[in-house]
């Protein structure tokens, strides 16, 4: 048995500087140095992690998912791929198999599973052989989730599946649109709807009972669905508060202040799991109640329309960097949206609840999302976006810090810095958001798409896509390359050329086309060379065949100050066809033909074009052993750098240029 000790990273950022800020200037606040010393702790507790090597394991299922259940032994969690998963929380289950380090596939700019399990403490997949149930769990948690909105129609499953329980196995349109102004993870996140919820049944419950039974009447009432959507953070963090917010009015005499039981409540799951601090549910659950409670007091006029204005419109402005990690994007009308569309919001997720306890309201719910549907298109049309790169870890703490100073600033009423502050801030969020650094820029860019090829080339204005990549399992283009040139800002593409018709190299223009504006599309032969501002590209292979990779084009094009050539899928013998027509092709970068398959890329092609590096585009592990180990040997007997996307991720080239 070995012990691995491993000390928490920088982490835990906007809550952390908010506490820093606001002891500085509120020193007699005591709560707020027990809070700052519980988070120093969290941070710097090393994390121990027993390797007991065995083949067998027993622990309890602490979360599941449809194809997957995450197991704890109470030293370490473990990753248990299950396909058509029956498993329950609580389920208590002995394991056969295989401890390996968690190895997902992550994609350019798409979602890092491996991070995700990571944030939840788990490192480990358990390749299983064989699961034994010890004890079962009585209670069908995820099949009465199922069958409890099978009733309602595919858009209003979409919708409240996704705010209720975070799930977003149902496509629809509307959900889309939702996503697209950004409330669904802001209302899902936040929880407000549980609040709203608790409070209007209070509410309703105290005109025949006392205030103090209607509102743990209203907890119990909600208690079926904090069993059934456990372990959803906003869920449990609401619950929780609300019942000691009950315990501090009525058995304590309201010994504690808002603050010191957000602040408390914030420890106390720490305490019992501080792989919380990790996760963003966690930051935002407590980052936005007490930053509402600062909010409050600094955004107060005689008007209480424009105070809420005020307030919601910082909300928001504390909300961006999250926006932009979610979205690579800001909504400058979101402050609008949000005041529109969050009563309907709100009012949809209490329906979702009312329906989630199996009352027969799923005619009203599916009308009432036709409805919401039909506002989000409308407000659709009015939504400008700004592309924005996404923060690190430094400029995101700057921000917190400038916000929660000028929050103090405001209060106190020093007009002047506020002032200064706000033109300061403004002018840096505007710099860092205009795209302006582009236009002395060349780039090129070969983007991990997986098993396929995609490259990005771009000078200035103008921006122009080689290849889509494609998958049947995922839509490429929405998960990975409109995020990336969301992340690279850059509105439109003047130019996409797809190399064949092989899936793996056009699979995603489609889906690209219809989501994102492309200007104009070739892939025939004839219609080299092209020149579009100052990329000029090249076409060296005219051979028509009924064989897709025959007729791949092979294309060279002169950016960043390096001659590239991208040959496709090209076989050997057009490689050959090349090297017999043409006396001499400049290359310092050649992108090697058919993901490094010893189809293509032979000994005397390499040796004619002599490039400096060569880049290998493939997926992860990809079951046609790309790249083979001929082709490595080549490049390597040639000296030639290799580099590969399925290792190094996304490459990037890029100059700036006067």
């Amino acid at each position: 048995m070995g012990i691995l000790i491993k000390p928490y990273p920088f982490f835990f950022i906007p809550l952390l500087s908010l506490y820093l800020v606001f002891i500085f200037f509120r020193f007699k606040r005591k709560v707020f140095y027990i809070a700052l010393i519980c988070g120093g702790l969290s941070a710097s507790i090393p994390y121990i992690k027993f390797d007991i090597k065995s083949g067998e394991y027993v622990g309890i299922v602490m979360e599941t998912k449809d194809n997957y259940f995450i197991l704890t032994n109470g030293l370490e969690r473990y990753y248990v791929s299950q396909y058509d998963n029956e498993y329950e929380i609580g389920d208590i289950l002995r394991i056969k198999g295989k401890k390996e380090k968690l190895d997902f596939i992550t994609l350019e700019s798409d979602f890092d599973f491996n991070g995700y399990l990571n944030k939840k403490g788990v490192e480990y997949n358990l390749k299983t052989t064989n699961i034994l149930p010890i004890i079962k769990n009585p209670l069908k948690l995820h099949k009465w989730r199922i069958d409890a909105l099978s009733n309602l129609n595919n858009d209003s499953k979409a919708l409240i599946y996704a705010i209720l329980f975070s799930d977003n196995s149902y496509d629809s349109k509307i959900k889309d649109d939702a996503s697209s102004l950004h409330m669904m993870r802001l209302i899902s996140a936040s929880g407000i709807y549980i609040y709203f919820f608790l409070n209007t049944v209070a509410k309703l419950l105290s005109y025949r009972l006392k205030e103090k039974r209607a509102r743990i009447i209203s907890l119990a009432i909600l208690s079926p669905y904090f069993i059934f959507t456990f372990p959803k953070f906003s869920v449990i963090k609401i619950s929780f508060i609300y019942l000691f917010r009950w315990i501090n009015d009525y058995l304590l005499n309201k010994k504690l202040s808002y603050l010191a039981l957000i602040s408390l409540s914030g420890m106390f799951f720490i305490l019992i799991d501080y792989h919380l601090v990790y996760q963003d549910s966690f930051i935002l659950g407590f980052l936005i109640p007490i930053s509402m409670y600062f909010i409050n007091f600094a955004f107060t006029v005689k008007s209480k329309f424009l105070s809420k204005i005020y307030q919601m419109s910082a909300l928001l402005i504390l909300f961006i960097p999250f926006e932009i990690k979610y979205f690579n994007e800001i909504a400058p009308l979101a402050p609008f949206h949000q005041i529109v569309l969050t009563p309907f919001f709100l009012t949809l997720a209490v329906l979702g609840l009312i329906s989630f306890f199996h009352i027969p309201i799923y005619f009203i719910v599916d009308g009432y999302v036709t409805f919401i549907g039909w506002i989000l298109s409308l407000l659709n049309q009015i939504n400008p976006l700004i592309y924005v790169p996404p923060f690190n870890d430094y400029i995101f703490f700057a921000y917190y810090i400038f916000y929660y100073i000028y929050l103090y600033v405001r209060e106190i009423g020093l007009v002047h810095v506020r002032t200064f502050l706000t033109i300061a801030f403004s002018l840096g969020l505007t710099l860092y958001s205009s795209p302006l650094i582009y236009q002395f820029k060349e780039e090129v860019y070969f983007i991990n798409v997986g098993q396929g090829d995609c490259a990005l080339l771009r000078k200035g204005e103008i921006a122009i896509m080689i290849d889509t990549g494609g998958n049947v399992k995922k839509d490429i283009a929405k998960d990975v390359l409109i995020p990336f040139l969301k992340k690279k800002q850059i509105y439109d593409l003047d130019l996409v050329i797809t190399t064949h018709d092989d899936y793996d190299h056009m699979g995603a223009y489609e889906s690209l086309r219809n989501h994102f504006k492309v200007r104009n599309y070739i892939k025939e032969q004839d219609a080299f060379p092209i020149k579009i501002g100052n990329i000029e590209i090249q076409n060296y292979n005219n051979r028509e065949s009924e064989d897709k990779n025959t007729e791949s084009l092979v294309m060279s094009f002169h950016l960043v100050n390096l001659d590239f050539v991208i040959t496709g899928d090209a076989p050997i013998e057009i490689e050959k066809e090349i090297m017999a027509n043409y006396s001499n092709i400049q290359c310092d970068i050649l992108k090697v033909g058919h993901h490094g398959s010893n189809t293509s890329t032979c000994e005397q092609f390499v040796q004619y074009l002599s490039p400096k590096e060569a880049i290998i585009s493939c997926g992860k592990n990809n079951s046609y052993g790309h790249p083979h180990q001929s082709v490595i040997e080549i490049l390597r007997r040639n000296k030639v750098k290799i580099k590969r996307t399925d290792i190094l991720g996304t490459i990037s080239y890029a100059t700036f240029t006067l």
